[in-house]
């Protein structure tokens, strides 16, 4: 499947202190073909993506920081019809959260 996948940081204030920010980290992906959202996932970070690794040959592309890396699987299969769950991956897609 062809896909998209973006990632951003933000500097959001706390709820229980609006004074304080934390850094949040938020990825998706998205199939190129029909625009349908694949994974998504926020989450609490201090540390940037420092790279992202392709495999050509694996179907694999890693994004990587100090803390873990969130690893999409690329395939030629459709993407399966029904919702997409938030912080999980789809059969034969994204892999994220996965830590290494």
């Amino acid at each position: 499947t062809p896909t998209v996948i973006l990632a951003s940081r933000s500097n959001r204030p706390m709820p229980n202190n609006p004074n304080f920010r934390q850094t949040q980290v938020s990825i998706r992906s998205y199939d190129k073909r029909t625009g349908k959202l694949l994974f998504e996932k926020e989450t609490p970070s201090q540390q940037p993506f420092t790279s992202v690794n392709i495999d050509t040959r694996k179907g694999t592309i890693d994004l990587v920081s100090p803390q873990n890396t969130i690893s999409h699987q690329v395939t030629a299969e459709p993407v399966p019809a029904g919702p997409v769950l938030r912080d999980e991956a789809l059969p034969a897609q994204p892999n994220g959260g996965n830590s290494r």
